[in-house]
């Protein structure tokens, strides 16, 4: 029997995909991921109808969310892709706008709030819950899937129960109990799916002060720079020019050529010069932004908003 949660990121349709080589090569490694996924699952499906397995439990993160349709006539001006009806909470009961966000949070190499981690916790609970009774009704009567009391009320004294109140509730007008809790859950699920700069999606005053920092800094950097331009002699920019020319030139043909013995420990140094480079940036970034970011997704500061 295998219990199988899945949290990994599923590939999403692109409407206008990215031309440039980056995007290119990103869209084609989700690509290569999104299919080691459906070849995961098969191989789990092909060993339960096999009889390999005694059961199977699989969940992921987009259970029960609505499928868009996309009929022939999609092809025609004003005629965009359909979504099928239905209520607006999975049937574990976790809003559908919301159960979205938390698909798309970035799960890799991340702190999480309590806000991200405790809704995330408390969906995959409910999900879990709902699943296990799905399949005790392949059961013959009398006999529990996989020796589970499915008929166990979906209760308990969990941490993570305290986001019920804004994960399962369907946002409502302004006014409305709860409703600006809410939505500054639904702000910071949105900003969690972001790879950097979470916190400047989340707290907009704070964004908008740094914006403003760092365009006078421009400024002033870009000043500085052409009055340094127009003072020195454009010819003493040659030289190094044609030192750097002719050094990206042989790593450009040694890279081509055959390599030698000294190539990857010569690669194993260039890497570890740019990780020393990184280094400080990262390090200012968790001391300068990550303690804010874990502060604003807080339990405290969520319940504290009237």
């Amino acid at each position: 029997m295998i219990l199988c949660s899945d949290a990994s990121g599923q590939l999403s349709d692109d409407t206008s995909p990215s031309t440039l080589f980056l995007g290119v090569l990103q869209r084609a490694n989700n690509i290569t991921m999104e299919r080691d996924r459906i070849v995961e699952y098969q191989d789990l499906r092909s060993r339960l109808e096999n009889r390999a397995l005694v059961g199977l439990l699989f969940v992921h993160l987009r259970q029960g969310l609505d499928i868009r349709r996309v009929p022939p006539e999609c092809d025609k001006p004003n005629s965009p892709p359909s979504a099928i009806t239905s209520p607006p909470r999975t049937d574990y009961g976790v809003d559908k706008g919301i159960q979205r966000l938390l698909s798309q949070i970035r799960t890799d190499l991340d702190s999480f709030s309590e806000v991200e981690a405790d809704a995330l916790m408390l969906s995959g609970y409910l999900a879990t819950g709902k699943r296990i009774g799905e399949c005790q009704k392949t059961m013959p009567p009398g006999e529990r899937w996989g020796g589970f009391d499915t008929g166990a009320p979906i209760s308990g004294d969990w941490p993570f129960q305290w986001t019920e109140t804004y994960i399962c509730t369907t946002p409502g007008p302004l006014g409305s109990p709860n409703s600006a809790r809410i939505a500054d859950a639904m702000n910071q699920l949105e900003a969690s799916s972001k790879i950097v700069a979470k916190y400047f999606f989340m707290n907009v005053g704070f964004a908008a002060k740094a914006a403003l920092v760092v365009a006078s800094l421009a400024e002033v950097a870009l000043l500085a720079y052409a009055i340094y331009w127009l003072a020195m002699n454009a010819a003493r920019w040659l030289a190094p020019a044609l030192v750097g020319f002719a050094v990206i030139s042989i790593f450009v043909l040694a890279a081509h050529a055959k390599q030698p013995k000294w190539w990857p420990v010569l690669q194993r140094l260039g890497e570890l010069a740019v990780a020393i480079a990184v280094w400080p940036i990262a390090a200012a970034g968790l001391w300068i932004f990550n303690r804010p970011y874990l502060r604003h997704g807080s339990r405290e500061r969520l319940e504290s908003i009237k």
